[in-house]
C-alpha cells in the first residue's frame, strides 16, 4: 500500500500510485470521498487545494449532488489559468446560451449518452454551425473527462458519441468577381484598410488589427505575426496570436508591399492633418485619431463597404475563406495555404477547406490582382 502524505484533519490526502504511475489526491466531504489523479505531485496538491478552498467558500456540493452546470462551471474555472481570455469568454458565452438551457440542471450522475446525443441533435436541427456544436463538444466532453478523472463518474457518456457536422457544409466565400469588386471599390480607404490587407492575406481580423510597423520588413517582403487584438467582455485587448502555429513569418506579394506602401502615405498625411488630435500609437491599422482599431467596430465597417461595392455581405473572417478560396482555385498547394493560414496541422485546413481543392501550383504569395483575374 503506498504511503500517504498526511495533510491534517480535513487537509485531505496526496500520494502516489504504483500500479498507474500517477499521484492521486482525495478528500472526504460529508462522508464522500472525492479524488482524481494528476501526473506530477504539484499538480495533484494544487488540485486538493482547489477543492478545499471551494469547500471553505462554501462552493463545493457532494459528488452525489453535482448538476452538469455544476460540473461545467467547475471545469471552466479550472482552466482559466491556461486558455487566453478570450476563449475562457467565448467558452463562458456558450456555457450560457446552450449548456445551461438544455442540460445545465441534470444530474451529473445521471446524465446518459442517450441525453448527450439529444443535446447534439437539438443544436444540429436548430441550425447551428458546426464550429459552435464542435465548441460545445469540446466543454462538455473536457467536463465529463474531469468527472471521471475526479471519479465521480465511472466513464464519460461521450466517449462513443462521435460527431461529423454536416455534410456538404461551406463556408461563406465571395467569388473572384466580387473579391474584385471590393478591390476597386475600397482599396483606397483609409477606414476599409484593414479589410483589404485581410482578404489580400488570409489573416484572422485580430492578427491584421494587433499588426504594428515594427512587425513588416519591407525589404524581405515578410511581415511577423506576434500579436493580436481581440474583444474580451466587450474591452478590446492585446493578447497573443490564437495558437502557437499562429505566431508566424509572413511573405507578402509585390501588390500587398504595394498597398501597405499606399497606407503608410495616406497615414502620414491624415496624421499631419490631425495635428495635436493624432494618438501615435505604432498600429498598421487605425481608426482617424490614430487609436487602434476596436474589433467589433469593424463589422459595421464591412456592412458598409460590401454595401458600397453591391456586393453580397460576409463576415470579416469571411474574408480569411475567400482568400483561401481564391488561392485554391490558383491550385496553390495545401501544404503553403496551411503554413500562410497558421494552421498547427495540414489536416485542419483540409478539414476546413477540403472542398476547395482542385489542381496544384506552387506559389503561396500571389497577388490579389491576379488571384481574382
Amino acid at each position: 500500500m503506498p504511503k500517504k502524505a498526511k495533510r491534517g484533519n480535513g487537509r485531505g490526502t496526496v500520494y502516489f500510485e504504483k500500479k498507474n504511475g500517477k499521484w492521486r489526491w482525495q478528500y472526504v466531504f460529508e462522508g464522500e470521498r472525492m479524488s482524481g489523479y494528476c501526473e506530477t505531485k504539484t499538480q495533484a496538491e494544487r488540485e486538493l487545494s482547489l477543492v478545499i478552498a471551494d469547500r471553505e467558500r462554501g462552493l463545493i456540493k457532494r459528488p452525489d449532488q453535482l448538476s452538469v452546470g455544476d460540473a461545467v462551471d467547475e471545469w471552466l474555472d479550472a482552466r482559466k489559468r491556461e486558455l487566453k481570455p478570450k476563449t475562457v469568454a467565448g467558452y463562458a458565452h456558450l456555457i450560457k446560451k446552450h449548456l445551461y438551457p438544455r442540460l445545465g440542471k441534470v444530474r451529473l450522475q445521471d446524465l446518459t449518452v442517450r441525453d448527450v446525443a439529444k443535446f447534439q441533435e437539438g443544436l444540429e436541427d436548430d441550425g447551428y454551425a458546426t464550429s459552435t456544436i464542435k465548441h460545445l463538444r469540446v466543454i462538455l466532453n473536457g467536463t465529463l473527462d474531469r468527472a471521471v478523472m475526479h471519479e465521480v463518474l465511472p466513464r464519460n457518456p461521450m466517449d462513443k458519441l462521435s460527431f461529423k457536422g454536416r455534410p456538404g457544409e461551406k463556408r461563406e466565400v465571395w467569388t473572384p468577381e466580387h473579391a474584385a469588386a471590393f478591390l476597386r471599390m475600397m482599396r483606397d480607404d483609409y477606414g476599409a484598410a484593414a479589410l483589404v490587407f485581410a482578404l489580400m492575406t488570409g489573416m484572422r481580423r485580430g492578427e491584421a488589427l494587433g499588426l504594428k510597423w515594427d512587425d513588416l520588413d519591407p525589404h524581405k517582403g515578410t511581415l511577423r505575426i506576434n500579436r493580436s487584438l481581440v474583444t474580451v467582455n466587450g474591452s478590446a485587448q492585446v493578447s497573443t496570436p490564437k495558437t502557437e502555429s499562429s505566431k508566424r513569418l509572413l511573405s507578402l506579394s509585390p501588390d500587398t508591399l504595394t498597398f501597405l506602401k499606399e497606407h503608410w502615405d495616406r497615414q502620414i498625411t491624415l496624421a499631419l492633418s490631425k495635428g495635436g488630435d493624432w494618438v501615435e500609437t505604432g498600429y498598421v491599422f487605425t481608426n482617424a485619431s490614430g487609436e487602434a482599431w476596436h474589433p467589433d467596430s469593424l463589422r459595421i465597417t464591412m456592412h458598409k463597404a460590401c454595401r458600397k461595392a453591391g456586393i453580397p455581405i460576409i463576415t470579416i473572417h469571411g474574408l480569411r475563406h475567400t482568400h483561401t478560396s481564391l488561392m485554391a482555385r490558383k491550385g496553390v498547394p495545401i501544404e503553403v495555404i496551411s503554413k500562410r493560414l497558421g494552421h498547427a496541422k495540414i489536416s485542419t485546413t483540409m478539414d476546413v477547406y477540403r472542398h476547395l481543392y482542385e489542381d496544384e501550383l506552387q506559389s503561396g504569395a500571389i497577388d490579389l490582382l491576379d488571384l481574382t483575374a
